[in-house]
């Protein structure tokens, strides 16, 4: 039976702290965990078959840094050596899943340092072939503290993989990774991504509770929780970590009954940790994992949900329409733009539709970097127009969040994959001279979408076509919402009569553009 099948019949059990648990039992303080794989192998397959002993379904390889500066050249020596060894443990025991473990680089991802998307792309996707060659049942990314490398490493494992993903996020108090993006967002988007559990871990105990709250109400996929045991305390340069097994125990049962399917522990946590969590929790039936139909866009800070309150999408960076930001775009200046997006963002917009075509300036080399510099500023969602599938791909790339990418020029099929791909939404207008002509083609869409993997909530169609007339608008919305049940959108361009805006505000449009 794979691993997917098992989340929903049982609660499903993670080991708990490796690289602690080896300190625990003697590896030098300063040492590299991961090393200890090729320096001692027996010492780490004592602590996989110990886990396994204590109730753990699945196995952590000695892998967690992989992908970092500190294993050096010997990446496919670890990756190796660590999933046998943890293979090895599972025959032994006579059941059990190996996960390949792979945490972050440690390095600064653009903009705030130098390392690259496809330079995360491309370490991460070396690091899950090797682990998916070497047997692992799962990629297991976890504690990853900026969200544009958790889709670096996810989109990497989902490509050059058909093993199932698992991925967690850090946060702190504030419910924010490191990187201020906050839980809701990155939950949204790795779902998005095509991940199969979504969670947190190395956090505390409490906050995983909060974090299964959330989680488990916003996503479709099972939701996972690896705490730590509590804070560390450190004496003469070693660690120490306060909950003890029984009262890890109690806390995580409150995080099963909260929603989570998988469970386990994080740094400070042994084997009796995890023998306790399954001695009182495995009586437990598992949340029913359901799907969820709101409809969220995010950017790389926070999130808009669709239908709760009409949503007002930003119009203003044009360079048709903005002399100023058309000058910026000939000089290779996205300030004008930047500064436009947080102009509309204190104006209350919901989502900004951002858009590079002109004559004079290379689209595909501006619309990344206006991407990237408006999420780095500015935390409202976008929606982004292209010209071409070029200038999407590459927009779509540069986000740190989950877009609406407008299909326009782009045809709906390319853009629904283009969307697939990277996380994102779909906007999309279905042709017809009625309504109801309209409906057929909007059915087309989401038979496509669903094709390619998307779900529902990843669409938007649009209602005001060029040379509608209004009653013809509001019908067809009319229908997209009855018959189709998927968020609508009117843009009735930008000599729009205000009257028409509040009309389509107040008539349950649940975006409408405007220049604000």
């Amino acid at each position: 039976m794979d691993i997917l099948s098992r989340i929903g019949e049982s609660l499903l059990y993670f080991d708990g702290g490796l690289g602690t648990e080896l300190f625990r039992r003697g590896l030098k303080p300063g040492s590299v965990p991961d090393l200890l794989t090729l320096d001692d192998p027996d010492a780490v397959s004592s602590v996989y078959l110990d886990y396994l002993r204590a109730g753990a379904d699945i196995i952590n390889s000695n892998t967690f840094g992989a992908c970092s500066e500190r294993v050096g050249h010997h990446m496919e020596d670890v990756i190796n050596l660590g999933v046998f060894l943890a293979r090895r443990a599972v025959y032994a025991n006579r059941g059990g899943f190996v996960a390949l473990d792979l945490g972050p680089t440690g390095r600064k991802m653009e903009p705030m340092g130098d390392f690259t998307f496809n330079e995360a792309f491309d370490l991460y996707s070396e690091a899950v072939r090797l682990g998916a060659k070497a047997g692992a049942d799962l990629i297991n990314i976890e504690t990853m503290y900026d969200i544009y490398e958790a889709k670096a490493a996810v989109m990497a494992a989902k490509e050059q993989t058909e093993v199932p993903v698992f991925v967690s996020v850090n946060v702190g108090d504030n419910g924010k990774m490191a990187c201020g993006t906050d839980l809701a967002s990155a939950g949204i988007l790795l779902e998005s991504l095509g991940a199969d559990a979504v969670g947190v871990n190395c956090v505390s105990p409490d906050i995983g509770i909060k974090a299964v709250s959330l989680l488990s109400g916003i996503l479709s996929v099972p939701v996972s929780v690896c705490p730590s045991a509590g804070l560390p305390r450190f004496t003469d340069g070693k660690a120490s970590y306060g909950l003890t097994a029984d009262a890890f125990a109690e806390e995580m049962e409150k995080a099963a009954l909260a929603g989570a399917q998988i469970l386990g522990g994080c740094c400070g946590t042994t084997p009796e940790h995890i023998n306790a969590l399954k001695k009182r929790t495995e009586s437990l039936t598992p949340v029913p994992v359901k799907e969820k139909s709101a409809f969220i866009v995010s950017s790389g800070a926070s999130h808009t949900e669709l239908g709760q309150k009409p949503c007002i999408i930003g119009t203003g960076i044009d360079p048709r329409r903005d002399r100023e930001i058309a000058a910026c775009y000939l000089s290779g200046d996205t300030s004008a733009a930047v500064f436009s997006a947080e102009k509309q963002a204190k104006a209350g917009a919901g989502i900004i539709a951002v858009r590079a075509d002109m004559k004079g300036a290379e689209e595909s080399e501006i619309l990344p970097e206006l991407v990237s510099d408006i999420e780095a500023a500015c935390p409202t969602p976008l929606l982004i127009e292209a010209a071409n599938e070029k200038s999407a791909l590459l927009a779509l790339r540069a986000c740190r969040g989950r877009p609406i990418l407008r299909t326009g020029n782009i045809p709906p099929e390319k853009a629904l994959g283009a969307a697939a791909k990277y996380g994102a939404a779909v906007m999309a207008a279905p042709a017809g001279k009625t309504p109801e002509a309209r409906i057929k083609e909007g059915k087309k869409i989401l038979n496509t979408a669903k094709k390619l993997g998307l779900k529902d909530n990843a669409v938007i169609l649009e209602a005001f076509l060029p040379g509608d007339d209004p009653e013809t608008a509001f019908r067809t919305a009319s229908l997209i919402k009855s018959e189709l049940k998927v968020p609508v959108a009117m843009d009735m361009g930008e000599n729009a009569a205000p009257e028409l805006v509040s009309r389509a505000l107040s008539s349950g449009i649940d975006a409408v553009f405007a220049d604000v």
